[in-house]
């Protein structure tokens, strides 16, 4: 999932807060499709199109706020110029079957995954605006 901009954006707060929605949108994909991911990378395209991309590997998992923080974490590596922003991307490789017999140990991450799991269904019949999370979730 990648947004290019009508205009430069130059506010760290607002690129960051898209690329939350970017990490929402990608996150819901992989849970549709009982996805982890494993490899989360950003790209960042400067108004010059200088053009960045940086990468992390993680434990599998298809949760938010997981990957929001290493996103985010990416970005502001990679920000380092004092020019706009063209274009932010997030992309999730590195991808793994999830099978629900993971749920069955109710730990915090099992019961933050069940919640992720009814948001997912609430989007799949209402729509994907329908229902937001908080970047302090």
């Amino acid at each position: 999932k990648e947004t290019t901009f009508g205009e430069d954006i130059v506010n760290k707060e607002k690129i960051e807060s898209i690329l939350f929605e970017l990490v929402e949108e990608a996150c819901q994909l992989l849970r549709n499709e009982n996805w982890q991911t494993s490899t989360v990378s950003i790209k960042l395209r400067y108004s010059d199109f200088v053009t960045w991309t940086r990468s992390k590997s993680l434990q599998g998992t298809d949760d938010d706020k997981t990957i929001y923080n290493v996103a985010v974490d990416l970005f502001r590596k990679a920000y380092t110029r004092r020019v706009g922003v063209r274009l932010i991307g997030i992309h999730l490789s590195k991808l793994e079957h999830f099978t629900e017999q993971e749920l069955l140990f109710e730990d915090e991450e099992t019961i933050r995954k069940r919640m992720l799991r009814a948001v997912m269904k609430i989007r799949d019949k209402f729509g994907f605006d329908v229902i937001h999370m908080g970047r302090n979730v």
